[in-house]
């Protein structure tokens, strides 16, 4: 009986094998090149390692447009920013979803089906449509005041720390700064992380960015078969990490109850984004705005023609659609920025000149009469404005996740991309490519000036993304940063410590995100 036995366990696991191998040859049969893949990981064990860097090889060996294995998911790595140009702008209608390649089980996709990162097809333009014009100028204006006096009480924290005469890490205080402000913008919600170590919207989100790309992900990835036993693993340790508490459950549940109060509370007015999604209404002008940004661009939508139907759909969210959106624009708008402010105050940190030369920008259109730093005068800083663009060209915060996949069949020149196919654009890769920057390695803020900027690619820059998929806070993110930056280097001089690292800064990257792994160590002194 037991030779039975065996022999059906060999039967079934050649066929398994065979299945696999089959999973794994879908780029050879499409004649498009990349790493042989590994029969039980794909290429994923090459690329844990160091995944930003991985795929900069990999275009590097195999060419602009490359195929790989994400575990058994196929993945199109494309680095040709004219195919890119027509995934993420002129047939976008072609590629209009985000890829799930990334997702990890109930994990990732029970908290965020409803959110804009998931949803899919005309769900995604009514969202998206609802949510845009909370960036609109005039909105920003309007944030601008909660926006600076977070970063006035950033900058007596660096005060006290300046006193102390010790280094200390400057990463902990953007994130207790970008936990303020994206508290309060979009929830409405004064958490006191600037003074509260321990408060609670920042501790979860701490942990839930905790985790980084592990054994765990690579078998998870690798045997889909498995995949619910590691999102059960993986909210383990969550929970371990948060004194037993899901974080992302913990989180959603607090949006849950400022949502709840605000509708037993309808006519307190408030201008944050959650109320303009629990309203969800938008004017004419501010629907045809979004739609034109999301890709429509008949003659009906640029003259704002919609009929009563048309503007019923587009305003109504539900309670999930509502939280989901709100719990996302809370992480990312904590994470991303935080820690572009590191990477930035790292890159400073190390070139004086450039931080002499923005000092010098800022007491050139500051308000001689008043020691203050207004939105309108912080728009005026082009050369900050092109620091910030060349720090997210060295150190994208998120450079793993502008992904598309294909509706249908798709022919380019000689490649043909099949209907279904995971299409992955290698931002890292992109803004490394000698052959589209100048010595890239180098951080030269110059290379962004106005009066050089016409020279680069707009598909070869795309720390947000490209296209109409492109990140919706994207504005948002800019005014933080560079309201943050202006204030800091105004009052401060960055200077190095023992613990800087100049040309080896360490770096831990997740499934789709990279930070400095061990933060951003520095002196400040007061300037002047």
């Amino acid at each position: 009986m037991w030779q039975l036995t065996l022999a059906l366990i060999l039967v079934l696991l050649c066929l398994w094998l065979i299945w696999r191998k089959k999973q794994l040859s879908i780029f050879k049969s499409l004649n498009i090149p990349g790493p042989e893949p590994n029969i039980l990981f794909g290429n994923l064990w090459e690329f844990r390692k160091n995944p930003y860097v991985c795929h900069k090889k990999w275009i590097e060996k195999y060419g602009k447009i490359m195929g790989y294995y994400f575990g058994l998911r196929p993945v199109l790595l494309v680095a040709d920013p004219e195919l890119l140009k027509i995934i993420q702008q002129k047939e976008f209608h072609k590629f209009p979803n985000r890829s799930s390649f990334l997702d990890v089980g109930r994990s990732t996709t029970e908290y965020n089906t409803k959110a804009l990162t998931g949803l899919k097809g005309k769900r995604w333009k009514d969202i998206r449509s609802i949510i845009t014009p909370t960036f609109t100028t005039s909105k920003l204006k309007m944030m601008n005041p909660i926006v600076s006096q977070a970063v006035d009480e950033l900058v007596e924290a660096v005060v006290r720390k300046s006193a102390e005469g010790k280094p200390f890490n400057i990463y902990k205080l953007y994130q207790n700064l970008t936990m303020d402000i994206i508290a309060r913008t979009s929830l409405g919600v004064h958490t006191n992380a600037q003074k509260d170590e321990n408060e609670p919207y920042l501790t979860h989100s701490r942990v839930i960015f905790s985790l980084e790309m592990d054994y765990f992900s690579l078998f998870a990835f690798s045997f889909p078969e498995v995949m619910g036993v590691f999102s059960f693993l993986r909210s383990m340790i969550l929970r371990f990490r948060n004194k037993g508490r899901e974080p992302r459950l913990e989180l959603l549940a607090n949006t849950g109850a400022v949502i709840a109060a605000r509708k037993a509370d309808p006519k307190k007015e408030r201008k944050d984004l959650l109320q303009l999604m629990i309203n969800a209404q938008v004017s004419k002008e501010n629907i045809s705005e979004s739609l034109l940004t999301a890709g429509e661009n008949d003659e009906r939508i640029q003259n704002g023609d919609f009929s009563q139907k048309d503007q019923k759909n587009m305003r109504k969210m539900t309670d999930e659609e509502i939280s989901q959106n709100a719990l996302l624009f809370l992480l990312a708008g904590y994470e991303t920025t935080s820690t572009a402010l590191a990477f930035l105050t790292h890159l400073l940190l190390h070139h004086p000149e450039v931080q002499n030369k923005v000092r010098e920008e800022i007491n050139q259109h500051l308000d001689s009469d008043k020691d203050t730093l207004s939105y309108e005068t912080v728009q005026k800083l082009q050369y900050l404005d092109s620091v910030i663009c060349e720090g997210l060209r060295l150190y994208p915060p998120v450079y793993n996740f502008v992904t598309r996949v294909s509706l249908e069949d798709t022919q380019y020149e000689n490649i043909r991309i099949p209907k279904n196919m995971n299409i992955l654009v290698p931002v890292y890769a992109l803004h490394f490519d000698s052959a589209y920057w100048n010595a890239p390695e180098e951080f030269d803020p110059e290379r962004f000036l106005p009066e050089n900027k016409g020279n680069i690619h707009p598909m070869v820059y795309q720390p947000f993304g490209a296209g109409p998929r492109n990140c919706v806070g994207l504005r948002f993110a800019q005014m933080e940063i560079k309201m943050a930056l202006a204030k800091l280097l105004h009052k401060f001089k960055f200077t190095p410590c023992p613990r800087s690292t100049k040309d080896n800064l360490e770096i831990s990257s997740a499934l789709a995100t990279m930070r400095p792994k061990k933060g951003v160590f520095l002196y400040v002194e007061k300037y002047g």
